[in-house]
């Protein structure tokens, strides 16, 4: 997100460069927040998923990035738990807040206990 950029605003942004299309964010599906290691370094990020619309894009086809160095894959959500995705979490929330109406949260960062 650039400073003073919305979200839902920014992920359409994010669609537009990396694949050259049109998007609309919907609904506000959940929050992750994730710590990992990256070249050896402490890494952690919050993201925010939100329900996307992309015309013109189908399953049955490949998608094309607007970017060389990224790639897009297809993947049912019965196949999400076995795959390599980041954050981990959304193996396993995903398909849940997909279903739902409200929204949810997911995390591998530990909340430190405080004093009342």
């Amino acid at each position: 997100m650039e400073f003073g950029e919305a979200a839902r605003d920014a992920l359409e942004r994010e669609i537009q460069e990396e694949l050259g299309r049109s998007s609309k964010a919907g609904r506000f599906l959940g929050v992750i927040e994730h710590s990992f290691r990256q070249k050896g370094k402490a890494k952690s990020e919050i993201s925010l998923l939100f329900l996307l619309t992309i015309p013109g894009l189908r399953p049955s086809r490949p998608v094309q990035a607007a970017e060389p160095k990224l790639t897009f894959k297809w993947i049912s959500l019965s196949k999400l738990a076995g795959v390599r995705l980041e954050p981990a979490p959304l193996r396993t929330t995903l398909s849940s807040w997909l279903r739902r109406s409200g929204s949810g949260w997911a995390g591998t960062i530990r909340r430190k206990s405080r004093d009342p």
